[in-house]
C-alpha cells in the first residue's frame, strides 16, 4: 500500500512540468470610473437621468460562459461606473428584444435560488486576485450580497452589506429592457490607502429565458479561477479608506409554551426569556475588521431536522447562527483542490461552541444518588439546551499581502438543575450540578497569495482550553485540545494544472479516563485485536496524531478534460472533535476523478454535457482494505433547460474494522448503488424534479440473512402563482432492509467472543411544504412545515463468530426483545423578516415542534400514520427580535 501511494505521488508531481509549457491567457479588459464633480449627486432610482451618466461612455461586449462559451451574449448589455469620496456608483443597462421573455422573481434577500433575470456587480477591491465583494440585483428588485474567497464563484452569503439599489424596466421605441442602478459605499469594501490603484471588477448578467450566463470580462470554462479573470476598474484616485464602525444593538423576547409533563417540578406553562445584546464591527485598519458580540442572540430561524440515528457516529448539523456563519470561509482549512478525500475531517465545526452540554444522566450513568449524598434519589433533572457564550470576537481581513482570520469565544460554566427526595421523610430539595466547565475556543487562519493569486501558502491553528478543576467533568472532557497545520497551493501560469498539499497535527491532553475514552472511541478503536497494543496508553494523559493530503488536478487548459488525484493519510491518534468534526482516523486513501466536459455540444438539443468517473481505495494503518469503489456518471443540460443526471457505483468486498465496535475484523459484502435526477425548466411557473437512489448488496451475508438494500425517492414540485409567491412540496421517502445493527458482544461456551447483530426494516416519510412570500424586497414571510414519520421494525438476531467474515448465523442465546416503534415528529417555522431601514431588521418567528411515538406499531405503512403527526401536543416557541444599525 505505501509503495503504491509513493508511486501515485511521484506520478502526480511529474505531471506538473508537462503543464508548465502552456501559454498564459490574454490580458484582462479594463474600464474607467469617472469621478463626480463636487456637489454632483446621483439619485438611485434606475432612471439614469443625471448628466454624469450621459457623459460616461458605456462598456459592453458581454461574452457567454454558458451555454456557448466564448460566444457573444444574445442580448446587449452595457456598464457605466462613477464615484465620489464616499461611494461607487454602477449602472447596468440590460437590453432585451422581447420583453415578454423577462423572468421576475420577488424573493427574500439572498434567496436567489430561483431562476430570474438578474445582474451581479463584483468588485475585487483588495486587488489580490482571490477576494471580491458581490452585489446582486434581480429584475424584481431583490438583492443578494456575498464575499467571494479563494478565487472561486462561491462565498459567504450571510454577509449583509448596507447599500442601495433600484431596478426600472423600460420600453423606448424599438428598445426595451431594464436598468440596475446601485450605490455601494466604500465603507462596505476593503482597500488600502494608496491613492491610485486598479481594482478587479466584473459584471455578470443572467438571461433566464435562454439560460445564458454572461460576463463583461469573459470567464470561460477552459481557465481555472474566478476573481483572477476579472477585468480592471481604473481611474480611482484620491480615495481614503473610511472609518468602518458599525454597531447593532438588539432586543429580543422568547416565549416557550410546552406540553405539561406530569410530576415535572420545572414545568412552566409560559417560559418567557427576554434578552438584549450588542454586535459591533470596527475597522482596525484599511483591510482589517473586528467583529464582536456581547451576550449574543443565536435564536435560529430554521430548525435542525428530526433524525433517527442508528449509526455509531454523531450527526452533523449545519451551522445556522449568524455570528459563526458570517465570514466562516476565512477559516477554511483541511482540503486540497483535487478529488474529495475519503472521510475528510472538518477542522472547524463552529457548533462545538455553545453546544448542549453533556446530559446529567450521561455523566453520572443513571446513578445520580452518588452525588446527591445521604441516599437521596433524584426525581427530576432539567438539562440546559445550550452552553452560555459570554462573548465572542472575530478579526478578519487583509494585512499587507496576507489574508487573516482569528475567532475567539468564551463559554461559561453551566449547571443542570435537579430535584431529590429523601427516602425516609419524602422531603424534596432542589440542587444543581455542573455539566460544562468554563472554556475558551480559538481558531486562527492566515494565507498569503502571490503570482497574481496563482500561489498561496497558509497556516491554521485552533485551541480549546477548559477549566479542569471539577474532577468528574475532567473524566469526560479534554483539558486542552490543539490543532495546527500548513497548506500550499500553486498553479501553472495558465492555471491549467494545480498542485496543493497540507500537513496538520493534533494534540489532546486531559485526565487518563478522558484519553482512554478517546482511544476506545469509534474514531479509532485501539482495543481492536488487530490494532497495535502500543497505541493504547491512556496513562500518558495525551493523544496525538497527524493528517496529510496532497493533490494534483487539471483545472484548466481547455474546456473539456478535468481530473484530479488526491492522496491522504490520517494517523490513528489524530483527533479534532473538540473544535472540529471527525468520524474516523487510522486511514490511508487514494482518490481520483476524471471528467470530459462538453460546454457547447454539437447536438442542437443539448446546452451542456459531461461524462465523469471517480474512485477511491482506502486502507487502515494495518494494511486492511476498508474501502474500494468506482463510479461512472453523466449529466446533461438540454436546450429547453431541462437537466438529467445518472451515476452508478460498484463497491467490491472489503474489510470492515468498525462494524464490531472494537472487536475483530469482519467483511463488508460487495454492493452496487445508483442515483438519478431529472429536473424541468426552473424559469417556468411550475417546475419539478425527481431524484431516486438505491443500493443493494451482492449475494447473502449468511444463513437466513438477506442482502441489505435501500431505496430513496425525492420528488420536488414548485408552484409560482405570482412573481412573489413560491410554494414548494418536498416529500422524501426512504425504505430499507439492514442486517448489521450492532447489539453487543458475548462470550461463547468455549470462551470465544462473538458479536450480535439485528436485522431491521426501516421506512421514513417526510412531507415538507415551504411557502415563500415576498411583499417587497425588504419584507418577506417564510412558512415551512415538515411532518415526518419514521417506522422501525426489528427482526431476527444473528451472530458473527468468525473473524474476517460476515457470515451471520442464527443466534441461539436468550435475545433481549426489541420493541418496534413508529416515531411521529413535526417541525414548523414561520419567519417574518422586515429590513425596515438599511442594516436594521425586525424578526417575528413562530416555531412548532413535536416528537412523539404512536400508541401502537402499525407496521411500515407510514402513509397511514401521517394524520397522527398533527394530533399530539406541540411545543410552541415565539420569538421577536429587533435590531438597529448605527454606522459611525
Amino acid at each position: 500500500m505505501r509503495a503504491a501511494i509513493r508511486r501515485l505521488f511521484l506520478f502526480s508531481v511529474l505531471l506538473l512540468p508537462m503543464a508548465a509549457s502552456a501559454q498564459p491567457a490574454a490580458g484582462p479588459r479594463s474600464l474607467s470610473a469617472v469621478r463626480l464633480a463636487p456637489g454632483e449627486g446621483i439619485r438611485i432610482d434606475g432612471r439614469l437621468e443625471e448628466a454624469a451618466w450621459a457623459a460616461i461612455p458605456p462598456a459592453g461586449g458581454f461574452v457567454q460562459r454558458e451555454p456557448a462559451p466564448g460566444e457573444p451574449a444574445s442580448e446587449e448589455t452595457d456598464v457605466r461606473v462613477a464615484y465620489d469620496a464616499s461611494a461607487l456608483y454602477v449602472a447596468v443597462t440590460a437590453y432585451v428584444r422581447d420583453p415578454a421573455t423577462l423572468v421576475r422573481r420577488l424573493v427574500r434577500r439572498d434567496g436567489f435560488g430561483e431562476a430570474s433575470d438578474r445582474v451581479f456587480i463584483e468588485i475585487g477591491s483588495p486587488a489580490d486576485g482571490r477576494t471580491a465583494f458581490s452585489f446582486g440585483v434581480n429584475l424584481a428588485g431583490a438583492r443578494q450580497d456575498a464575499v467571494l474567497f479563494n478565487d472561486r464563484n462561491e462565498g459567504d452569503l450571510t454577509w449583509d452589506a448596507v447599500w442601495e439599489s433600484a431596478v426600472r424596466e423600460f420600453r423606448e421605441g424599438e428598445r426595451a429592457g431594464y436598468v440596475v442602478e446601485a450605490r455601494i459605499p466604500f465603507s462596505q469594501l476593503r482597500f488600502d490607502s494608496r491613492s491610485v490603484r486598479d481594482w478587479e471588477f466584473n459584471v455578470q448578467r443572467d438571461i433566464a429565458a435562454t439560460g445564458e450566463l454572461t460576463y463583461w470580462s469573459p470567464i470561460l470554462p477552459d481557465a481555472d479561477g474566478y476573481v483572477s479573470q476579472f477585468g480592471r476598474l481604473q481611474g480611482l484616485q484620491g480615495l481614503r479608506p473610511p472609518r468602518r464602525t458599525e454597531v447593532v444593538p438588539y432586543a429580543a423576547a422568547r416565549l416557550t409554551r410546552a406540553p405539561d409533563t406530569p410530576g415535572d417540578p420545572f414545568y412552566s406553562a409560559n417560559d418567557v426569556a427576554p434578552r438584549v445584546g450588542l454586535d459591533a464591527s470596527v475597522g482596525l485598519t484599511s483591510g482589517l475588521t473586528l467583529n464582536a458580540t456581547v451576550n449574543p442572540d443565536f435564536g435560529q430561524v430554521e430548525l435542525d431536522p428530526a433524525v433517527v440515528n442508528l449509526s455509531q457516529y454523531e450527526v452533523f448539523f449545519q451551522e445556522r447562527r449568524p455570528f459563526f456563519v458570517e465570514g466562516v470561509d476565512a477559516f477554511a482549512f483541511g482540503s486540497t483542490r483535487g478529488a474529495g478525500a475519503f472521510e475528510r475531517p472538518t477542522f472547524f465545526y463552529s457548533r462545538r461552541i455553545g453546544q448542549q452540554p453533556f446530559a446529567l444522566r450521561d455523566i453520572y450513568r443513571d446513578s445520580l444518588d452518588v452525588w446527591a449524598g445521604g441516599g437521596e434519589r433524584v426525581l427530576s433533572v432539567r438539562d440546559p439546551e445550550t452552553t452560555p457564550i459570554a462573548a465572542a470576537t472575530k478579526v478578519s481581513g487583509q494585512v499587507g499581502d496576507w489574508t487573516v482570520g482569528v475567532l475567539s469565544a468564551l463559554t461559561l460554566e453551566e449547571s443542570a438543575d435537579f430535584v431529590t427526595v429523601d427516602p425516609v421523610s419524602l422531603e424534596e430539595e432542589r440542587g444543581s450540578a455542573p455539566v460544562s466547565p468554563t472554556a475558551s475556543y480559538t481558531v486562527a487562519r492566515a494565507s498569503r497569495a502571490s503570482r497574481g493569486g496563482r500561489t498561496t501558502v497558509g497556516a491554521f491553528g485552533s485551541a480549546v482550553v477548559r477549566d479542569g478543576s471539577d474532577p468528574l467533568l475532567a473524566r469526560f472532557l479534554s483539558s486542552t485540545a490543539l490543532v495546527g497545520g500548513v497548506d500550499v497551493e500553486t498553479s501553472t501560469s495558465d492555471r491549467a494544472w494545480t498542485f496543493s498539499a497540507l500537513a496538520s497535527g493534533s494534540h489532546v491532553a486531559g485526565d487518563s479516563a478522558r484519553i482512554a475514552s478517546l482511544m476506545l472511541s469509534e474514531q479509532r478503536y485501539f482495543q481492536r485485536p488487530d490494532a497495535s497494543p502500543d497505541d493504547f496508553d491512556p496513562a500518558s494523559g495525551r493523544l496525538g496524531g497527524y493528517r496529510t493530503e496532497v493533490s494534483v488536478a487539471k483545472t484548466g487548459g481547455g474546456p473539456n478534460w478535468r481530473g484530479a488525484l488526491t492522496l491522504a493519510a490520517t494517523s490513528p491518534g489524530f483527533e479534532v472533535n473538540d473544535l472540529g468534526y471527525q468520524e474516523r482516523a487510522d486511514l490511508l486513501s487514494a482518490n481520483w476523478s476524471a471528467s470530459y466536459n462538453m460546454p457547447n455540444p454539437s447536438s442542437p438539443s443539448l446546452n451542456y454535457a459531461t461524462v465523469f468517473a471517480s474512485g477511491v481505495r482506502a486502507h487502515n494503518y494495518g494494511g486492511d482494505v476498508v474501502r474500494t469503489d468506482v463510479s461512472l456518471g453523466t449529466y446533461l443540460l438540454f436546450s429547453n433547460l431541462w437537466g438529467a443526471q445518472l451515476i452508478g457505483t460498484v463497491r467490491p468486498e472489503v474489510y470492515d474494522d468498525r462494524r464490531t465496535r472494537g472487536g475483530f475484523l469482519s467483511r463488508r459484502p460487495a454492493d452496487w448503488q445508483f442515483s438519478s435526477y431529472v429536473g424541468t425548466n426552473r424559469t417556468k411557473r411550475v417546475y419539478a424534479t425527481l431524484s431516486m437512489a438505491g443500493r443493494r448488496e451482492f449475494g447473502s451475508p449468511g444463513a437466513g440473512a438477506s442482502p441489505e438494500w435501500t431505496f430513496t425517492l425525492r420528488p420536488r414540485l414548485a408552484l409560482r402563482p405570482t412573481d412573489a409567491i413560491t410554494v414548494t412540496f418536498e416529500p422524501d421517502w426512504v425504505r430499507s432492509y439492514n442486517n448489521d445493527l450492532y447489539r453487543g458482544a458475548e462470550l461463547g461456551a468455549g470462551g470465544e467472543t462473538f458479536y450480535r447483530f439485528l436485522d431491521y426494516r426501516y421506512e421514513s416519510l417526510d412531507l415538507g411544504i415551504r411557502w415563500d412570500l415576498a411583499f417587497t424586497p425588504d419584507l418577506t414571510l417564510q412558512l415551512v412545515t415538515v411532518p415526518k414519520v419514521d417506522a422501525l421494525e426489528f427482526m431476527e438476531v444473528r451472530a458473527l463468530r468468525e473473524a474476517g467474515t460476515f457470515d451471520l448465523e442464527p443466534y441461539d442465546g436468550a435475545a433481549t426483545p426489541y420493541a418496534d416503534y413508529t416515531r411521529l415528529s413535526i417541525r414548523g417555522n414561520a419567519v417574518l423578516r422586515w429590513e425596515w431601514r438599511p442594516g436594521s431588521s425586525l424578526y417575528v418567528i413562530w416555531q412548532q415542534i413535536r416528537d412523539d411515538y404512536a400508541d401502537e406499531f402499525g407496521g411500515l405503512g407510514v402513509w397511514d400514520d401521517v394524520p397522527d403527526v398533527f394530533g399530539g401536543d406541540l411545543t410552541n416557541v415565539f420569538l421577536v427580535k429587533a435590531s438597529y444599525w448605527f454606522g459611525l
